[in-house]
């Protein structure tokens, strides 16, 4: 079972729909610092992911299905293009530690 997944520093411009098939994931998704401008639809199927990670990537909004993910802990956008984030967002990660929006530094993931 994959529980991380790294796509970090990949210069990736898409992702497939069929990322959201990927719902083993629980630990950490991290799509930092490619060239992504949106993100797949199906990222919400990703219910038990509890740290993405999207900074540095052109991203002007995120998908409305990502409040479809509950277990979020952590959300990283920092250096992203992102004015704000879904409004379903607040209600399914109400006990969401860090948007990312406003910028911070620490990895709760360990990168290989």
């Amino acid at each position: 079972m994959c529980q991380d997944l790294d796509l970090g520093h990949n210069e990736l411009t898409s992702l497939p729909d069929s990322l959201g098939d990927l719902v083993e994931l629980t630990d950490c998704l991290y799509l930092h610092g490619n060239n992504l401008s949106r993100l797949p639809d199906t990222l919400g199927n990703l219910t038990r992911l509890r740290y993405l990670n999207v900074g540095e990537n052109p991203l002007t909004a995120l998908p409305e299905t990502v409040g479809r993910m509950t277990e979020l802990i952590e959300l990283r956008a920092q250096h992203s293009r992102l004015t704000g984030l879904p409004d379903t967002i607040a209600a399914a990660s109400a006990n969401c530690a860090n948007s990312g929006c406003e910028g911070t530094h620490s990895t709760p993931c360990r990168r290989r």
